[in-house]
Parts: C-alpha cells; sequence; structure tokens
C-alpha cells in the first residue's frame, strides 16, 4: 500500500511482541528495521521509539554497551524535539542500563538526573492540575525516586536514601514534624535542587543541616523517629524491599545517628498484600475506626509489647488478626528496636512514625 508510517508503527510493535516473549535477539532485529524506516521517512519520534525499546531488549541480553548507546540516543533525540518526558524516561533507563552493568556511581547520576528532569516538568504544570501533576508522578518521577533511594542503599549512603524518600513522598516527614513543633521551617526545602549536583556528587553540607535540623525537632518533640519506604528492586521487579530508618538523638538535638535496615518481602516477611490499602482493609476486619497505638515496657523481657488501644475494638477479636498485628511488629518495629530510645522510670517515648 506504500504506508511506510503504519510499517513502521506495525514493525514496532510485532517487536514489542517478540520483547514481551523474552525474544530479545528478534525483537531487536524488529527494532532496527522500523529504526531503518522512520530515519527514511525523517520520524524523529519513531526513530526515538524504536532505539528506546531496542535498548531496552539489549539491556535484557546483557549487551549493556549497546543497551547505553540505544539509550543514549534515544536521550538526544527527545532533546532534539524538546520532549522533556522522553529525556526524563531515558535517564531512567540509563541509570537502569549502569546499575545492571554495576557502576552504581553512574547509576546514581542518572537516577538524580531523571528526578531533577521530572520536578522541572511539575514545576511548569498548573498549580490547580492536580490530575496531570499525579500522571506525572506515575509516568516520569516515582520509578526515578525509587531507582534512586534503592542506588544509594546499594552504595551505603543511607541517610541521603532517607531524604529522597522524603522527597518522593511530598514531604510528608516535614509536615508531620512541624506542625507536631508549631514552628515555621523550611525543612526540606533545597533538596530538589542542591542534595547532588549534576554528576551525582552528594552535597554533604546539606545533607548534614539537613539532618540537624530534623534532630532539632525531634528533640523539641521528645521523641525518635521511624520511617519506611517500599522500594521495588529494579533488577528484579518481582522482589520488594521495606527500607527502615531510626533516627535517635539527645534531649539537646545531639549525638545524630540514623540506623537503617532492609526487609525483603517475601522473604524474610511474609505479608501478602502489603502495600497500599493493606493498613485500612486491616482496621476495617478488626471493626477499629479510630486507632491509638502505644508502647508500654514488658515486664518480661527487655522488649516492646505494642498495645492497641480503642473503644471500637470488637470484644472478640479473632487469632489471626493478633498474628497480622504480629507480624506488622515483627517487620516493621523490631529490626529498629534496638536503636529506639530506652524506657525510663516507666516513662513511654515517643515515636513519629512516617509510613
Amino acid at each position: 500500500l506504500g504506508d511506510l508510517q503504519g510499517a513502521r508503527w506495525c514493525i514496532n510493535n510485532i517487536g514489542k511482541v517478540y520483547q514481551s516473549l523474552n525474544k530479545h535477539q528478534t525483537a531487536v532485529a524488529m527494532f532496527k528495521r522500523s529504526c531503518e524506516v522512520a530515519r527514511e521517512l525523517g520520524d524523529l519520534l519513531g526513530e526515538g521509539t524504536a532505539l528506546g525499546n531496542m535498548g531496552t531488549s539489549f539491556r535484557a541480553m546483557e549487551k549493556y554497551s549497546d543497551a547505553l548507546n540505544c539509550h543514549e540516543l534515544y536521550m538526544k533525540n527527545a532533546e532534539l524535539r524538546r520532549d522533556v518526558g522522553g529525556v526524563a524516561i531515558m535517564q531512567n533507563e540509563l541509570a537502569l542500563d549502569y546499575l545492571h552493568n554495576g557502576d552504581l556511581e553512574s547509576a546514581c547520576k542518572y537516577a538524580w538526573l531523571a528526578v531533577r528532569t521530572g520536578l522541572e516538568i511539575r514545576s511548569q504544570m498548573s498549580g490547580k492540575d492536580d490530575v496531570l501533576k499525579m500522571a506525572n508522578f506515575d509516568k516520569n518521577q516515582a520509578k526515578a525516586y525509587n531507582t534512586l533511594q534503592y542506588v544509594l542503599a546499594q552504595r551505603g549512603m543511607y541517610t541521603v536514601a532517607m531524604l529522597v524518600s522524603e522527597m518522593g513522598r511530598a514531604r510528608a516527614l516535614a509536615d508531620i514534624l512541624v506542625s507536631r513543633s508549631k514552628k515555621p521551617s523550611k525543612l526540606f526545602g533545597s533538596l530538589d535542587h542542591d542534595l547532588m549536583d549534576s554528576e551525582g556528587r552528594v552535597n554533604q553540607n546539606l545533607v548534614d543541616s539537613t539532618l540537624s535540623e530534623i534532630c532539632l525537632l525531634l528533640a523539641k518533640l521528645r521523641s525518635s523517629l521511624i520511617a519506611y519506604s517500599i522500594v521495588n528492586s529494579p533488577l528484579n521487579n518481582a522482589n520488594s524491599f521495606v527500607y527502615i530508618w531510626a533516627v535517635s538523638t539527645s534531649a539537646q538535638g545531639e549525638a545524630v545517628n540514623v540506623n537503617y535496615s532492609s526487609i525483603a518481602l517475601g522473604e524474610e516477611a511474609d505479608l501478602t498484600g502489603f502495600g497500599d490499602g493493606y493498613f485500612s482493609d486491616m482496621m476495617q476486619e478488626m471493626g477499629v475506626r479510630e486507632v491509638k497505638f502505644t508502647a508500654v515496657p514488658s515486664t518480661q523481657s527487655k522488649s516492646r509489647d505494642i498495645s492497641l488501644i480503642s473503644n471500637e475494638l470488637q470484644d472478640d477479636v479473632e487469632s489471626h488478626k493478633l498474628v497480622k498485628l504480629s507480624q506488622l511488629y515483627d517487620v516493621l518495629i523490631k529490626p529498629v528496636e534496638c536503636h529506639l530510645q530506652p524506657f525510663r522510670n516507666q516513662t513511654i517515648p515517643r515515636i513519629v512514625f512516617v509510613p
């Protein structure tokens, strides 16, 4: 029919079918042909799409140099088309290429660039268009935050990973600490722009000053902090982890210490369905409308028992519900329990939880 554009589109889609079947060598052949036709037509978007898909198949074949080349070409292609979203996606793909190849430093650089580009896209959106912002986060930002946290944890940069997790959860920690201290604060204000430079090098002065401000607020609240983040492994999408940070400080806001633990869901912890809706579903099962958690000292051991106080609890709580609470305790509290403030004179230490 002479419809080269239609042919290019079909060839690319056939390549994606082979890709989904893990027949990557055949998929690469399809993408190469699609790319050639796009170049004949002067179709920059079609060429970029084929290059991106080709790079993904090369990565699956562990041909990382070829994957990097394809994704770098697509990023330049997106820059020519002024497709900022395409640039963000390719920056994250490059981070994954380097991660699979064992180059954590370069992976960190490109994951950070992907985060920054996603934030630039968000800043250009209308302040009233929340739906568009949410779509941008899902498409351009969520994967970048996930990749960056994972890479930082692999590099042993746990405090920086905690700050990145806060950036990715829309400032939940800042809102909690500042609202409870009843004191205006610019906590985390410049992290978006200054946490790292364009080469992925961490601004340690900013990390230290931000952590110091957190600890001063915790001291004022006479509290410890436990923060959580669920991270999917970029190396294996079937694996998920709960990252846990415990921050304790002296009454003067000194003796800063950030303790980190990682729990592999499904291996170290069998919490079926853990994630969105897990807690709300659990509370509905228990007949709870309003829940208050209190830690009380155990007379049997040094560990803490968690008591659930609520007027809305059903009188007869089935055993499987108690097992569920015990599982949560083992996963979310026990790994960092030893780092929390001790009980003094039967005084219950305060803990700020950031889910």
